[in-house]
């Protein structure tokens, strides 16, 4: 029946990835495998009991399964797990935190059980570039002070509330980040003054979203930092900055307002992506 995934009895078998959400699921015999991908909510831990005998997994992907920890707990015997996408299981911190990250790149823990202390241990990893979860309990300071990877780009943390002078820092030691997801007010913060652009280009079209929705917003920008009509279009709104309006110095700029909040935003060189 469509739908349906029958595989059993299959040793030698090392990738199994199922383009579509199964419906109805039988899988034994496949303590081979070493690539693992299948979602949907008719698979259960006795649907892989083999994983015990699997310790070489590298991509584990199941997600929306109603797998808990009993069915999972032998992720913990795999060396080099790399991608690990488990989102809407009742996986817990009892088989995160006994995870092996040194070689984990990718972690999707959405819509689990797990807390503010798995988050912790995966951000342990000195490899990892995304991680997702919407678990409570994460501060803004805790998860600066965690990361330890230099490759991070995507993070999705909706439970975590980031002030403008967070996010600046957390830019600054996340330097590869190119997607965010985050609980804060930043775009509402009508009390955000000066966004800074530094090696790299902001596009025009973001950079009149962020006019339009920061009203008291004025860029601190060179004419080559975006396209040229764009600048004189904000120039002539009296949104863009001049050295004359802030002649007091500080780290972050040579010419900061003075008393307001600071945004630098750091683009790789030659970047073209939207902010």
């Amino acid at each position: 029946p469509q739908g349906t995934l029958r595989v059993r009895n299959l040793p030698k078998l090392t990738e199994l990835i199922a383009m579509r959400t199964v419906e109805n699921a039988e899988l034994d015999g496949l303590n081979g495998l070493q690539k693992i991908g299948v979602g949907g909510g008719s698979i259960t831990d006795d649907d892989v009991r083999w994983i015990d005998h699997c310790t070489s997994l590298t991509p584990v992907s199941l997600p929306y399964t109603k797998l808990t920890d009993s069915g999972l707990e032998s992720l913990a015997k795999c060396e080099s797990l790399v991608h690990l996408s488990i989102p809407g299981t009742k996986v817990t911190d009892k088989v995160i935190t006994r995870l092996k990250t040194n070689h984990l790149v990718r972690a999707n823990l959405r819509d689990t059980n797990v807390t503010a202390k798995s988050i912790r241990h995966i951000l342990q990893s000195p490899k990892l570039e995304t991680l997702i979860f919407n678990c409570p309990g994460l501060n803004a300071d805790e998860l600066l002070d965690g990361i330890k990877s230099d490759s991070l780009a995507v993070l999705s943390i909706p439970h975590v509330t980031l002030t403008p002078p967070q996010l600046s820092a957390l830019l600054k030691q996340a330097p590869q980040l190119v997607e965010l997801d985050f609980v804060g007010d930043l775009l509402k913060a009508t009390d955000l003054r000066r966004l800074r652009v530094s090696e790299g280009k902001l596009d025009g079209k973001s950079a009149l979203m962020l006019a339009e929705t920061l009203p008291f917003l004025r860029f601190d920008i060179e004419t080559a930092d975006m396209p040229t009509q764009t600048y004189l279009q904000l120039y002539n709104a009296g949104r863009t900055l001049k050295m004359t309006d802030a002649p007091q110095l500080d780290g972050i700029n040579e010419y900061p307002l003075v008393d307001e909040e600071v945004l630098r935003v750091r683009f790789q060189a030659n970047s073209t992506k939207n902010l």
